[in-house]
């Protein structure tokens, strides 16, 4: 464990500086100013505080400030240790940085605000979360890539319209980005905008024009029914990698569930009470609560008190392209997607478009199927608006004319004729 002392820099000075240091593993410190300073006459060294004296009004403020330091270092500590880092002076520093906001290096460029700022700034009063960051990193790394090509400017004042016309074309026609891609990149350029914005570190407000837009499209997802994700259940993986067999229990896991990819690592008989699931979500910090059925409970039987930890997810997605094709999930897939700002039309066996997120699809879009209400499946999923659900679903057309059929031979009886 480690442990958090304050010391002073120099015990000769009028007013020293109070550095804290951090001691962990057998012998291992960093040190890391407070940016606190107080008259060594007012320290009292058995505490590692200030006295509590009348010559000195504001010492009780002071040592909140120090107590502050010292409960968040834990906290940042503790994040380091629970993904999977070993400490070391380096990266303590670094996440020291990022929980206190301190910056040493100017921000010239968008580039820059990406790599360097963004992880500084606070969401909801909380440190920005590694997932939050990454669509930051890869809008900087094409801005990297853009500029090499076409010699354009990315300071903050070049974003303007003709910046906007040739970043479209350079995600399309270069990168060969869908319509849908390429507007998750510009809205997230226009988040970085806003946030370098209200950093004062530019005043250009071109970006938020009507025509600075994210492009959009519908874009054909996929879901699995009860009956595909049955046969998934089914299938006999005997003689196949036990890697199929571990992905293949986490994604029903996940069918039944509606958890995100990022969240698997979070399940455990812990957690559960009265066949319900309760865990604190990763991207939203939202506690969820969630009935387990008869598949989930068998599943986290089989394994004990703890799951498997998830592949990787680019390794989860192709073990579950190969147990699809094992479960024979083969109904033909027309998918309609802008390529290179051409509308194509692409013909795909079903199993060849399963992801861990179609698992979270498939969960929402089964539960509305048997009439479970919106708001109790949205309470699981985490959307905050109907409109946003009923876009994530994927009941097709003649889906919900079945769903409306079995409604009205429920409830109508039979019309006497009229004579």
């Amino acid at each position: 464990m480690a442990s958090i002392t304050f010391v002073l820099k120099d015990k000769n000075a009028d007013k020293s500086l109070v550095v804290m240091a951090v001691r962990y593993g057998k012998s291992n410190r960093v040190n890391y100013s407070t940016k606190e300073k107080i008259n060594p006459l007012y320290w009292l060294q058995s505490e590692k505080r200030a006295k509590r004296t009348d010559k000195f009004e504001g010492y009780s403020a002071f040592n909140n400030r120090l107590k502050d330091y010292e409960i968040r270092t834990e906290k940042v500590l503790r994040e380091i240790q629970n993904n999977g880092y070993t400490l070391n002076n380096k990266l303590i520093k670094k996440e020291l940085d990022i929980e206190f906001s301190r910056s040493k290096s100017k921000i010239h460029n968008l580039v820059e605000f990406c790599t360097q700022k963004v992880a500084l700034i606070p969401f909801k009063g909380q440190r920005r979360k590694p997932q939050s960051l990454r669509p930051y990193h890869q809008l900087a790394a094409l801005l990297v890539e853009y500029n090499k090509l076409y010699k354009a400017g990315i300071e903050f004042v070049d974003i303007d319209m003709d910046f906007y016309k040739q970043f479209l074309k350079f995600l399309s026609e270069q990168k060969g980005f869908t319509l849908k891609t390429i507007g998750k990149h510009i809205k997230t350029l226009k988040a970085a905008m806003r946030l370098a914005s209200d950093e004062n570190l530019h005043k250009n407000t071109i970006y938020e024009h009507k025509n600075f837009e994210p492009p959009t499209e519908t874009v054909d997802n996929i879901y699995l029914t009860d009956a595909e994700l049955q046969q998934i259940y089914e299938t006999d993986l005997t003689g196949s990698d036990q890697n199929l067999s571990w992905t293949r229990d986490l994604f029903l896991i996940q069918a039944n569930t509606g958890l995100r990819y990022s969240d698997l690592h979070k399940i455990s008989n812990d957690a559960i009470k009265d066949r319900l699931l309760t865990i604190r979500t990763e991207k939203t910090d939202v506690e969820v609560i969630i009935p387990l059925n008869a598949i989930v409970l068998q599943i986290m039987a089989k394994y004990g008190k703890e799951l498997p930890a998830p592949y990787a997810n680019p390794v989860m997605n192709r073990h579950l392209k190969e147990i699809g094709k094992l479960a024979q999930i083969n109904d033909p897939i027309i998918m309609r997607k802008t390529l290179r700002g051409e509308r194509k039309t692409i013909k795909l066996k079903k199993y060849e478009l399963i992801t861990t997120h179609t698992a979270r699809r498939s969960f929402a879009s089964n539960m509305y199927k048997i009439g479970v209400p919106t708001l109790s499946i949205m309470a699981i999923t985490g959307h905050r608006t109907e409109k946003a659900f009923l876009t994530y679903i994927k009941i097709s057309k003649k889906e919900h004319a079945e769903m409306m059929r079995t409604v009205l031979l429920q409830n109508y009886s039979p019309l006497k004729m009229a004579k």
